[in-house]
């Protein structure tokens, strides 16, 4: 016996609530014209209605915030391996500044920063709070010490290589400390000056702390011309923010 075109449009049966029995109708997909959609001659639906009885509520109230629960863990362990891969110190992984927000959201915008002042006036919470927020809105911040980036650079191992190419690529770069380091080599300081002038070229975002105003960081890096090239790029692509103050690392323990 043919099956009859009446069976093949047969919408799916109602379906019983298991708190209260009452029934569920399907609910069927319809057009702009109030007609059901079909597929292949069968009303479309997607689920049936939900039951109001408080049973059934409940139950739904109770999956959403587990959902909702597990949405937010995942943020967080995102969040954390994120941070963990970024280089930003444990120190600063719960860092803080009125200023970082309003820095990330310039940085994201391809904004760089050159924050100077002495030791201990929050140069380094600042950046690595911005970086923090810019993690969070999903940027991947690079966050290195400049005498770290320098000991890579001067190795000349397979490391370089890789150390390198992330400085230069990532969304946003951190140098902490530029004019610390010391003995530097030619060969490193021509890598640094790479790395400055490709993000440049890019316009990609470098967050910097120093102890040195940018006029006076070039002859801090090393003598002669790299040096100067370097100063140049920073000053053609960082808004310089000056923090001052006394040293917070004496008085409270903080940076």
């Amino acid at each position: 016996m043919q099956p009859t075109t009446r069976s093949k449009r047969t919408p799916p049966e109602p379906i019983a609530c298991e708190h209260c029995g009452a029934m569920r109708q399907p609910r069927i997909v319809l057009r702009d014209d109030g007609t059901p959609y079909e597929i292949a001659g069968i009303p479309a639906f997607f689920g049936w209605e939900e039951c109001p009885c408080p049973r059934a509520e409940e139950e739904r109230r109770a999956r959403a915030e587990a959902e909702a629960r597990e949405r937010a863990e995942a943020r967080e362990s995102a969040m954390r391996q994120a941070v963990e891969a970024s280089g930003i110190p444990p120190r600063y992984r719960g860092a803080a500044h009125p200023w970082a927000q309003k820095m990330a959201d310039d940085a994201a915008n391809g904004q760089g920063f050159y924050i100077t002042g002495p030791n201990g006036t929050g140069k380094t919470t600042l950046a690595m709070a911005a970086g923090l927020r810019l993690i969070e809105a999903g940027r991947k911040v690079f966050a290195v010490a400049t005498y770290d980036l320098m000991d890579a650079m001067r190795s000349r191992k397979a490391e370089e290589r890789e150390v390198f190419d992330r400085a230069a690529s990532c969304h946003v770069l951190i140098l902490d400390d530029l004019g610390k380091e010391a003995s530097n080599t030619a060969y490193a300081c021509e890598r640094l000056f790479a790395i400055i002038d490709k993000r440049d070229k890019a316009m990609l975002p470098t967050i910097i702390t120093s102890n040195y105003r940018l006029s006076e960081i070039a002859k801090n890096i090393t003598e002669g011309a790299v040096g100067v090239a370097i100063a140049s790029r920073l000053a053609a692509s960082c808004k310089q923010v000056a923090l001052e103050g006394e040293d917070r690392r004496l008085t409270s323990g903080q940076d």
